[in-house]
This record gives structure tokens, C-alpha cells and sequence, in this order.
């Protein structure tokens, strides 16, 4: 009878250190959890939709894609736009420089240098949408 006794004793401590340990755990996921959501807030601090954001609505009068023509087939990307949709962009041109990396430089209305963008990863679909919401089209210049 005395060892049922302890038994039973030694099961409502088992039990209290079960419910304490739930208790540690789920506190220690709420204070996880609080620390993750000031994360996110801290860092979307910075942060702005792009309807907000001042770089969204600036709008180049041209663009000139340059490029090496020896690292040109490197980036069969870049060649599938050359041939086939640059057209589509009149006022952006291609110039070949000897061992530059594949970039974009976008140009005022002065025809100035304002901005350089390396395209090196970009694929046709990127600098298609790109080129189509920075660059103005040829009637508005």
C-alpha cells in the first residue's frame, strides 16, 4: 500500500512537471514568437510598397544595354532580347565594350547618365519588364 502511495505521488509530481514543462514550452514559443513579429516589424520598417516608392515612379528617357560581344554568348538571355524584342524599345540602344559586364545604363532626358544596373542574372522577361516601366516610350520624348 505504501508503494501505491508513492507511486501515485511520484505520478502527481510526473504530471506537475509535465504541465510545467507545457507551460516552459508554450512560453518559451509565445516569447519565440513575440521576438519573430518585432523581427519582421523591425525590418518592414524600412520597407514601402511600391505604389509608395519613390523609385517606382522614376521614368528614363533611354537606355543603352552594354555589353561585351566576346562574353555575349555567355548570356543567351541577353542575345535572345538583342535579336528578338530590343526593337521594341527605341530609345534604348546596344553598345559593345571590350570585357564589360552585361548592364543597363539609364539615361535622362539630356541623354546623361543617371543610373547603372548589372543585367549579368537577369533573364529576357526581367529586362522586358524592366525597360517597359523605366523607360519612357519613344512618342513622350
Amino acid at each position: 500500500m505504501g508503494d501505491a502511495r508513492n507511486l501515485q505521488k511520484a505520478g502527481v509530481e510526473i504530471e506537475g512537471r509535465k504541465e510545467e514543462e507545457n507551460e516552459t514550452e508554450e512560453t518559451r514559443r509565445g516569447k519565440e514568437n513575440e521576438v519573430k513579429r518585432e523581427l519582421v516589424s523591425d525590418c518592414l520598417k524600412c520597407c514601402a510598397e511600391d505604389s509608395d516608392d519613390s523609385m517606382s515612379k522614376v521614368v528614363y528617357s533611354g537606355a543603352i544595354l552594354e555589353v561585351c560581344m566576346r562574353k555575349l554568348v555567355f548570356y543567351p538571355e541577353l542575345v535572345g532580347f538583342i535579336e528578338e524584342e530590343k526593337d521594341k524599345f527605341p530609345t534604348v540602344r546596344v553598345q559593345y565594350a571590350y570585357n564589360s559586364p552585361p548592364k543597363l545604363i539609364m539615361l535622362d532626358e539630356d541623354g546623361q547618365l543617371k543610373e547603372t544596373i548589372r543585367v549579368d542574372n537577369w533573364k529576357r522577361e526581367h529586362i522586358l519588364h524592366f525597360l517597359k516601366e523605366k523607360v519612357k516610350p519613344s512618342s513622350e520624348i
